[in-house]
């Protein structure tokens, strides 16, 4: 069931920051900082977010900044120009890694103490801290658009509609199939994976059985982020949905025509960025939903849970309560 934020009272507009971000196209937390990437100027930026503003640039890229990522004690990036960076905490780029895929780098991502970095190439490449390339992995027949590890495996989503899996040794060890799209956003939440695509699908997937259950239809999730123990996605029809993780889900107010394409949690706030001249961040507040199980057929006892205790439980023992349990549910204001 969908609802605006105001209805439900939980997730509200806290700020923006800005407008000097020029079109965040993706965020990252580095060394206790947010830190965004510039699709129009090219520029990253360091924020003060208590006082809502940019406090360092770090100048250097020819093309959009498409990804963000903490690695080896340094901030990385990478871009359109088809480089990867690491850059000091100064401002200063202390490497270049020039071309190192053949056409845009989209994605990085940090997996058993390497760099992965995934690219329009059809290519994921693994380097060390040293800016070595060791291993390309092949198997996408188009763009690799996404990555994320998830129970000590490497994920990619491809603009080929599927999703791969690796191992350490950099063999691709399942294929998931489930989208009609490319797959522009994944990530672990619940104690699952979860994907989002062009074809307008969100998935969970069963990675061991390779079967999937559909989220929502209808709406192009662009990125998939969690937070207070639901999980968010944003997308390019100016709307951020959340799920709290056993069905119920709302709508997330946004600014007038938000096109959204990166989301990240920091201090208590989630932040988003999209083509726009702010990053908006969002709070919770007003109202906490807690999930109230009477176990009378049991032991006669009665337990409270939390969203953010219940987000630790098994996704199937939730979907099995109705089974065993009479389940409601209370608002508590605070």
């Amino acid at each position: 069931m969908d609802g605006s934020g105001d209805e439900a009272g939980r997730i509200v507009i806290d700020g923006t920051l800005g407008p000097e971000s020029n079109g965040a196209w993706c965020l990252a937390v580095h060394m206790g900082m947010l830190y965004s990437g510039s699709s129009r100027d090219n520029v990253i930026r360091r924020w003060d977010v208590k006082n809502q503003r940019s406090v360092q640039t770090f100048k250097g890229h020819t093309g959009s900044v498409t990804s963000l990522v903490s690695f080896d004690g340094a901030l990385y990036s990478c871009s359109k120009d088809r480089s990867i960076r690491r850059w000091a905490n100064d401002g200063q780029c202390q490497q270049e890694l020039a071309y190192a895929h053949i056409k845009n780098v989209n994605c990085l991502a940090v997996f058993d103490g390497c760099l992965y970095s995934g690219g329009a190439d059809k290519a994921i490449l693994r380097w060390n801290g040293a800016g070595r390339c060791l291993k390309e992995l092949e198997g996408h027949s188009r763009g690799v658009k996404s990555l994320c590890r998830f129970e000590g495996v490497l994920f990619s989503g491809s603009k080929d509609h599927t999703i791969r899996c690796w191992s350490r040794e950099g063999e691709c060890i399942r294929v998931l199939e489930g989208h009609a799209g490319s797959v522009w956003a994944l990530t672990e939440f619940n104690r699952h994976l979860y994907s989002g695509a062009s074809d307008g699908l969100v998935l969970r997937w069963d990675v061991e059985q390779g079967e999937s259950t559909v989220l929502i239809t209808g709406w192009s999730a662009e990125v998939l982020c969690k937070f207070d123990a639901s999980l968010f996605g944003g997308g390019c029809f100016g709307a951020i949905r959340r799920w709290n993780g056993y069905g119920k889900r709302q709508l997330v107010p946004t600014p007038n025509r938000y096109y959204v394409s990166c989301l990240a949690e920091f201090d208590g706030r989630l932040y988003g960025g999209g083509r726009y001249d702010v990053i908006c961040r969002w709070r919770i507040r007003g109202v906490q939903t807690l999930l109230c199980i009477c176990l009378s057929r049991i032991r006669d006892q009665r337990h409270l849970f939390s969203t953010r205790q219940l987000a630790r439980l098994p996704m199937d023992l939730i979907e099995r309560m109705g089974d065993l349990v009479d389940v409601e549910m209370a608002e508590l204001a605070y």
